[in-house]
């Protein structure tokens, strides 16, 4: 026989319960930017600064702001908000922004290759995905068009 509190949907240890609540987190995290870095990074430390562009990171979300240039000295959490977390919480929201990418590559027959693998969300079923490590193909590349790219030796041939 199952304990009485197994049967209690309400009760914190139900399967129902739990299951809300992941339901809940998730719609959370969607909805909200810094719920979103919550769920991915449970130990990331939203000080004042990181409240302050999260707070605007939403807004470039909604349309109300469309540029943005944020200067900080290092280790202050703007890269990994702006760079890792931001696009795949705008994208996770703004699915037709994929869309626009996949035209791109697809109508210029330019293949994707996302490096780092955080960076984008081209689709890897698409035929002109060629995978995340971008070293093989640099040699024998005519034109390569680098988006979003961070540190400056990235691209190093000697790797």
């Amino acid at each position: 026989m199952m304990p009485l509190h197994a049967q209690d949907p309400t009760s914190p240890s139900s399967p129902l319960r739990k299951k809300l609540d992941d339901l809940e987190t998730k719609n959370l995290a969607f909805s909200i930017f810094p719920s979103y870095i919550a769920t991915q990074f449970p130990a990331y430390r939203f000080s004042p600064h990181n409240q302050a562009i999260s707070a605007v990171l939403s807004k470039v979300e909604s349309g109300d702001i469309n540029r943005l240039m944020i200067f900080m000295p290092p280790r202050h959490g703007k890269t990994m908000q702006v760079s890792e977390f931001f696009p795949s919480w705008y994208l996770g929201r703004n699915p037709e922004n994929v869309k626009k990418l996949v035209e791109l590559a697809e109508l210029l027959s330019i293949p994707v290759i996302e490096w780092p693998r955080t960076r984008m969300n081209f689709p890897t079923e698409n035929p002109l995905h060629l995978g995340f490590d971008p070293h093989p193909f640099i040699c024998e590349a005519d034109v390569i068009l680098i988006i979003d790219l961070k540190r400056r030796n990235s691209f190093a041939m000697d790797k």
